[in-house]
């Protein structure tokens, strides 16, 4: 486990080796009960990779955290992480590799880059406005909460010889 404390004194946050079964973030628990976030990415060609997480609207980032070889299952780096406000953290990802257009490979360290798997993104408030190109990060992830109360809701379990499927 490792520990990313801020220089204020008031606040820190606890990481360890993730699960790699869902991709994307995803608010849960961990072997001990601790809840935070799972965050999970598929990477086949990078050498490294670090989380980098802000302050919603901030224009850089409060915690950066490697991930670290133990921290990868096959080509899915993943890490678990308490101590934030899912409903207030963007994040994204630095990644370093290859930058090579014909292999079409283009790992930049110095870019913080959109998780494919997020759920949410942020970029701005209103769509008619220019994106801020200071910001780092410029496309973020989002953290979505999954306790939607469903109710009674149930699948419509529609059998395939009645579905009508547009491809």
């Amino acid at each position: 486990m490792g520990m990313y404390e801020f220089s204020d004194g008031k606040k820190a946050i606890r990481y360890e080796k993730g699960s790699a079964d869902r991709l994307g973030a995803v608010i849960c628990k961990n072997a001990d009960g601790s809840e935070g976030v799972n965050f999970a990415l598929y990477c086949e060609h990078a050498f490294s990779c670090a989380l980098v997480l802000f302050n919603e609207g901030e224009k850089q980032p409060f915690a950066e955290i490697p991930l670290t070889d133990d921290m990868k299952t096959d080509n899915i780096y993943a890490v678990f992480v308490t101590g934030i406000d899912p409903d207030t953290t963007e994040y994204g990802y630095r990644l370093n590799g290859i930058y090579d257009i014909h292999k079409e490979l283009r790992y930049q360290k110095e870019c913080v880059v959109l998780d494919p798997y997020a759920r949410a993104g942020s970029a701005r408030n209103t769509w008619c406005c220019p994106i801020d190109q200071e910001r780092a990060g410029k496309f973020r992830g989002k953290i979505i909460r999954d306790d939607f109360d469903w109710e009674n809701d149930k699948y419509p379990e529609t059998p395939l010889k009645d579905l009508i499927i547009y491809e």
